[in-house]
């Protein structure tokens, strides 16, 4: 696929389920209440996730050549 989408899912709430370990997720979190940061600057989207003491969990960032094409950046 040329411009796969990233799906992103987080709990701020006291409320948590199960985690389902059978579907297809390069980040997991168990038990965590996680927050974001998302920055966009010309070109590039920035995504942060920290909980909730403000440490950093996970980023990423989009950069989107000049042909409209996404890179993800890990």
């Amino acid at each position: 696929m040329k411009n796969p989408p990233t799906y992103v899912v987080s709990v701020a709430g006291p409320k948590m389920y199960e985690l389902n370990t059978n579907v297809w997720s390069d980040v997991r979190a168990k038990d965590m209440q996680l927050y974001q940061n998302v920055t966009v600057d010309k070109n590039t989207l920035y995504f942060d996730s920290y909980d909730i003491t403000g440490k950093l969990f996970y980023s990423f960032r989009h950069e989107k050549d000049e042909n409209g094409v996404n890179r993800l950046v890990e």
